[in-house]
């Protein structure tokens, strides 16, 4: 991608359109104080403030103006960004020429109002097109983003539209935020066939049959630790059973019209899709291989689970197992995790991230006698600890990622018979050790992490003088 001067210059307009707000916002406040006799010193200052505003208004509106042509901006957020801000330069023009000539004070008064206004207006327009439509008025709310499976229940899936009642309601909920129609990082968006398949920066998102060449898929089944994962690790994550459906949807031609009972899912999906007709929220958990559920958790330990802002939700609509989520916790210490004590016989599905686990934290989780899936992920996990989890006989899947443990503790959980995946990207497990580790779990897949995506043409700029 060659990037000309112009390019230059429009990818510098998030830098250069925080001076004229400043600028100008200390000019009108200066303006307004300094009608009263008290603040009458603040006036010599005031033309200097206009000048220097007026400029990088003017700065500001030719490289937003630039920018904005190589983009894919909601077109009605853009013109009124682009026109207010144009009107902005023009207001701080005029306060200039005013104070430049003859300071007249009644009529800068409601000029400078007027400025304030259109400061605010353009920048929180500015703000919509950066960060999306409601992202001001979410942090107001402290609305809570979309946590847990979002696709509703569908009674009969072989009769609906793949696209329409699975694909999109996943993209919506996970990606518009970031790549929707008010804002596209990376200018990629999701939120249409047509832009899905057009890609972004980073080249292809979708090619259709292909999810191993499709960026899209690719980030999502990347290591959570990875900086090249989706969605970035503080954001809301896709459950299994979301990945493995868009999985599905890409390899199966990624149709739009399609219905399901016309493109045979394998026995995988199928178990998904059935989870999905009995109204199973897709937590991440093989329900076929659960035991009958236990009965309803004590709600007052669910509810002093959430209170610490811990996830806690149900593996299938209307039952008693659960999965517990820690990572949004405030306190990560041992009084936070033993809160999980009187759920202990309810839990199959475990996220404990950024802990420091002490022996008596582990006595906790291996009373979690029935647990299925566990993530222990930079927890200062050692080779001793770990061997202490080779008593929970259920588990069949366990992340160590970004823990100091090594082959010789790992190979303490050969005692796991149902142990299908084991996640070890950033510990000390050598290179040498790696085939040791596949030998001694023929059954279950060893995952190294660490994979690169490969370089694409958009990846590298050249800058051109």
């Amino acid at each position: 991608m060659l990037l000309t001067i112009s390019g230059l210059l429009a990818r510098l307009h998030p830098l250069l359109v925080h001076l004229p707000i400043g600028i100008l916002l200390v000019a009108a406040a200066f303006i307004l104080l300094s009608i009263r006799p008290r603040y009458a010193g603040l006036r010599p200052s005031i033309p200097m403030l206009l000048f220097w505003g007026m400029l990088s208004a003017i700065a500001s509106c030719i490289s937003g103006w630039l920018l904005a042509a190589g983009s894919d901006y909601d077109e009605m957020f853009l013109n009124r960004h682009r026109w207010l801000g144009i009107s902005t330069a023009v207001i701080a023009a005029l306060l200039y020429l005013l104070f430049k000539k003859q300071p007249l004070w009644k009529l800068n008064r409601p000029v400078a109002i007027l400025l304030l206004l259109l400061l605010t207006v353009t920048g929180h327009l500015g703000g919509t097109l950066t960060h999306g439509e409601g992202y001001i008025e979410e942090g107001l709310m402290a609305k809570a983003e979309t946590k847990g499976p979002v696709i509703r229940q569908l009674p009969k899936p072989d009769t609906v539209l793949l696209y329409n009642s699975v694909v999109q309601p996943i993209l919506e909920a996970r990606c518009y935020n970031c790549h929707g129609s008010s804002k596209q990082k990376g200018k990629l968006r999701l939120d249409a066939m047509k832009y899905i398949l057009r890609g972004g920066e980073e080249g292809k998102s979708l090619v259709p049959g292909k999810p191993g060449e499709s960026g899209m898929i690719k980030r999502l089944e990347l290591p959570l630790e990875s900086k090249d994962h989706m969605p970035p690790k503080e954001k809301a994550q896709l459950t299994d059973a979301e990945v493995a459906l868009l999985h599905w949807w890409v390899e199966s031609g990624a149709s739009t019209t399609a219905k399901i009972g016309d493109l045979k899912p394998n026995a995988a999906i199928s178990k998904v899709l059935e989870g999905l007709a009995k109204g199973e929220t897709g937590a991440g958990v093989d329900n076929a291989a659960l035991p009958p559920s236990p009965g309803p958790a004590p709600v007052a330990a669910i509810r002093a689970l959430q209170d610490a802002g811990a996830t806690v939700i149900p593996v299938a609509s209307g039952s008693g197992w659960l999965a517990v989520n820690f990572v949004g916790v405030m306190k990560k210490d041992l009084q936070t995790l033993s809160l999980l004590a009187p759920l202990a016989d309810h839990v199959v599905n475990l996220r404990v991230e950024d802990f420091q686990l002490t022996d008596e934290a582990i006595k906790i989780i291996t009373r979690c006698v029935e647990l299925r899936q566990l993530r222990l992920n930079h927890t200062s996990l050692t080779d001793q600890q770990l061997g202490a989890l080779k008593g929970l006989k259920n588990l069949h899947s366990i992340s160590l990622v970004g823990n100091r443990v090594t082959a010789n503790g790992v190979l303490q959980l050969r005692q796991l018979p149902q142990l299908r995946q084991l996640y070890l990207y950033q510990t000390e497990v050598g290179q040498k050790d790696w085939l040791t580790l596949k030998n001694a779990f023929p059954s279950a897949q060893v995952d190294s992490g660490g994979y690169r995506l490969p370089m694409l043409e958009g990846d590298t700029s050249k800058v051109k003088y």
